[in-house]
């Protein structure tokens, strides 16, 4: 299936070619997507995977000396095949089972840049980067003990590029699904604020809702489309996230900590209540900062769940800083949809009913790529009036080239919206987004954006970069 990231290896290739790490959940399409360009003739006329789950024999290479020259020497001798500088991708999988390999990636940029070879080298690997100790905080939410501190899965700082990978958006399953003219026509509405045709409006809303239930995992994708059973493969998923969690965390107490906690993300979306903070009580009774505050850290670390930070002042720099106000979803809106049952059959009841939060969660979804790729994250705004006690929520805060832009979601038609009209008048956005069923359209007065669920993936383009 065609993914964005192919766009992304193209690029590399062009502009650097240092090695590059690929980071990203189980399940998104790391290795699939670096296979396809990696045997992509145009690219590279050879290519040469080493697997370190399927091949561990290769791990004794990388316990010895790291000179580049010696390594490729062994993995040809390993593999029977010729690494040639820039003419082959070597492509080292699965790469957190060999901390040796990671390591030599210096060594490879440093003869990049004194100019004594240059081997295109990709890796990737699940839960890279994510520590096997949690976070440890106290009463206060101090960070007093940071965690996995000599912890062996660190990559070389400043001697790689990263990419981070994430499930397909909604414009990918419509390549998927065969749609693509209909994708180009939303992103050139987009761009001229410009109705859809009411046919490829209600065809696009159609095809969007499946998405909410299906999700972006690609291999949950390929059997929809061919008519598969993809709650199967959806439920494969969830229990390969939890047999991660006892094979990366150490203590059993963690375990269960991290386990507790991703099972309370659904739990606490499917509750009906006006804001979606996470609450450390939802985990368990009694629960604390203090007590789980690690494992909300280690899951966001595994790019298993999102994290929305709360932002009190809406015109001003988004807060880089933890607070103790946040919003979870999770990576994936099918994945949350199987667990909390819904299909297709009972898919607007539960949406009526529990204020769109699907709907939120895909949104977070289509965000934080471009989000995160900077370096930041997600952000909601919340506003408490000390003189009425009412409270005004916007869903979503994101900087962009025309300021803070608010983002507010509705899962249906009806937008009215109180609190994306308090930040308006608190704060007069040069732009605002408001995010339903309607279609396409733009308010110059209000300076409001009115988008359709299927055109959330065009705000990526909007973010400033």
């Amino acid at each position: 299936m065609k993914r964005k990231a192919a766009l992304q290896l193209q690029k590399w290739k062009l502009q650097s070619a240092s090695p590059l790490v690929v980071y990203g959940a189980r399940q998104v399409g790391k290795s699939y997507s670096v296979r396809e360009f990696g045997k992509d003739k145009t690219q590279y006329a050879n290519f040469v995977e080493i697997n370190f789950e399927q091949m561990p024999s290769a791990v004794s290479i990388f316990q010895g000396d790291l000179l580049p020259g010696k390594i490729i020497k062994n993995l040809e001798d390993l593999t029977g095949k010729k690494i040639e500088p820039k003419k082959t991708l070597l492509f080292f999988d699965e790469i957190q089972l060999c901390p040796g390999a990671l390591t030599s990636l210096k060594y490879f940029e440093d003869e990049i840049s004194q100019g004594v070879s240059h081997y295109h080298i990709i890796a990737a690997g699940s839960l890279l980067g994510v520590t096997s100790r949690l976070n440890v905080y106290d009463d206060k939410g101090n960070l007093t003990a940071g965690s996995g501190a000599g912890d062996k899965y660190q990559h070389p700082v400043g001697k790689t590029e990263p990419l981070m990978m994430y499930p397909m958006d909604f414009e990918e399953f419509l390549w998927a699904n065969g749609e693509t003219y209909l994708a180009n026509l939303i992103k050139e509405c987009f761009k001229d604020n410009r109705r859809l045709p009411d046919v490829s409006h209600l065809h696009a809303l159609a095809l969007c809702k499946a998405f909410l239930i299906v999700g972006g995992m690609p291999k949950v994708v390929e059997a929809y489309v061919e008519r598969k059973d993809f709650r199967k493969i959806q439920n494969l998923i969830i229990n390969d996230y939890k047999l991660d969690v006892s094979k990366y965390v150490k203590s059993v107490v963690d375990k269960q900590k991290v386990n507790d906690t991703f099972a309370s993300v659904p739990a606490q979306l499917g509750i009906p209540k006006q804001s979606k903070r996470f609450v450390y009580a939802g985990i368990k009774e009694n629960g604390t900062g203090k007590k789980y505050r690690g494992s909300v850290d280690w899951l966001t670390q595994a790019k298993i769940i999102i994290q929305c930070r709360q932002a009190e002042n809406g015109d001003r720099p988004l807060p880089s800083e933890k607070n103790n106000g946040y919003k979870l979803y999770l990576n994936d809106t099918g994945l949350l949809c199987h667990q909390l049952k819904i299909n297709f059959q009972n898919f607007e009841e539960f949406d009526k009913k529990y204020l769109g939060v699907v709907s939120e969660n895909y949104a977070a979804c289509a965000l934080q790529s471009k989000i995160q790729s900077l370096g930041e994250v997600l952000h909601y705004w919340r506003y408490i009036n000390d003189h009425s006690n009412a409270d005004a929520e916007v869903d979503f805060l994101i900087t962009t080239d025309m300021g803070n832009v608010p983002i507010e979601v509705k899962s249906g038609k009806n937008t009215q919206s109180k609190s994306l009209g308090v930040f308006m008048d608190k704060y007069s956005p040069n732009l605002s987004y408001r995010i339903s069923e309607k279609h396409l359209g733009y308010n110059p007065d209000k300076r409001l954006k009115s988008i359709p669920l299927y055109a959330v993936f065009c705000i990526e383009d909007m973010i400033l970069s």
